[in-house]
């Protein structure tokens, strides 16, 4: 499922996007986020997919975009082996269950252990917060509820380091 690309665009915008900013977008499928967020004027933008159809498609849709700010790199790999510790904004659209996601979110800290940096992160479809808020190293700054706003497709948390 994918949103709507106003709802993409705000999204990007309520992260505080910088040049400096190399932005992970977590299950990335066909690239339409890494694809938006290439539009505005970061580091680096890096889709990470586990299944070799979705990078595919994600970088013909990479190789066919005009206007673009920011270098693509689509990368077929398994979100708990990726090296994140280039990443400073991370997005997911609630690419796998609680249990995946909280290692996901360990090896995100372990990053940060490591190259330390601050981080925001978005996760869109927020059906497992529960994860994000037992990480002691995030904060949640930012919460969309769909249910009190009609130009939210899905509720988005929103989330920084500590």
């Amino acid at each position: 499922m994918t949103l709507p690309y106003a709802n993409i665009l705000a999204i990007l915008d309520r992260l505080s996007l910088t040049p400096y900013d190399v932005l992970v977008d977590v299950g990335s499928g066909k690239g339409r986020l890494v694809c938006c967020a290439a539009r505005f004027p970061l580091r680096k933008v890096i889709g990470i997919e586990h299944f070799s159809e979705l990078c595919a498609a994600a970088r013909r849709n990479a190789d066919r975009m005009r206007k673009k700010k920011a270098p693509i790199t689509i990368v077929h790999t398994d979100a708990e082996e990726f090296d994140y510790r280039q990443a400073t904004v991370f997005y997911f659209y609630n690419p796998f269950g609680p249990p995946r996601l909280n290692r996901v979110l360990m090896r995100v800290k372990a990053s940060l252990d490591a190259a330390k940096r601050p981080v925001r992160l978005a996760f869109a479809n927020a059906e497992h917060d529960a994860s994000f808020r037992a990480c002691s190293w995030l904060e949640q700054y930012d919460y969309w509820d769909p249910s009190r706003s009609s130009s939210v497709a899905v509720p988005v948390s929103f989330w920084r380091s500590i």
